[in-house]
């Protein structure tokens, strides 16, 4: 029970979609555990409800019923400055729009969570530009998001969502933006980062090739998951 960093039990999410507030149930009963160093991958079709999950799952959305527990611990019983500290220490997020800081650098980017998570500064710059080398970009941590391809700045979304050594990561379509070269690259990426730091990743995709690399894969259908 030890290496299980988080659990889902009966998950459920519903939303009011159109003009006529018709009750759309994107989650109905989702059950889920993801452990220690542990890659899980979802599919499923768009508005399955892949992005609702991992947001619930990430606390940056909650659900109508059900628990999500912590090493242990309920979320319910966190308040919400508790919420926010445990996304900024335990939880690491990469978006399809990586939504980096045009007016930073490469470096500030990455540094800047841990920056606002109260770490010395000379370390959190320290530590990411380790980060930064390992995801291949040590020639252009002193770049602006404007000039980088994509593919760099998804991998400076990466090293931004390790900066405060997570316990997991959660991707949304990570691959998404990216052409099959860039995608492979980062795909390598996720899978060597997994190896030397142990953070577990769970990343939802269209792609059944690149759920299929995961440690375990999930469907997404009709709001329940289904393990592959």
């Amino acid at each position: 029970m030890n290496n299980i960093i988080c659990r889902a039990e009966d998950i459920h999410k519903s939303y009011y979609e159109g003009s006529n507030k018709n009750i759309l149930h994107v989650l109905k009963g989702v059950d889920l555990i993801i452990k220690k160093a542990e890659i899980v991958s979802i599919t499923g079709i768009s508005g399955s409800g892949k992005s609702t999950l991992l947001h619930i799952l990430g606390t940056l959305d909650k659900q109508d019923k059900g628990e999500i527990y912590y090493q242990g611990k309920n979320i319910k019983d966190f308040s919400e400055i508790g919420l926010a500290k445990l996304r900024n220490k335990k939880i690491g997020f990469v978006f399809q729009f990586h939504y980096l800081l045009p007016e930073f650098t490469a470096l500030e980017n990455v540094a800047l969570p841990a920056i606002m998570g109260s770490k010395n500064y000379r370390e959190s710059i320290e530590k990411a530009m380790e980060l930064l080398i390992n995801v291949g970009l040590k020639d252009r941590v002193s770049h602006y998001p404007e000039q980088l391809s994509g593919g760099e700045q998804q991998r400076v979304a990466v090293a931004r969502a390790l900066i405060n050594n997570p316990d997991i990561v959660y991707a949304d379509e990570p691959t998404g933006n990216l052409d099959k070269q860039n995608s492979e690259k980062l795909l390598e990426l996720i899978w060597n980062l997994n190896q030397k730091y142990e953070q577990a990743f769970l990343y939802v995709t269209h792609s059944e090739k690149v759920a299929a690399r995961a440690n375990k894969s999930y469907h997404l259908i009709d709001g329940k998951l289904y393990e592959d």
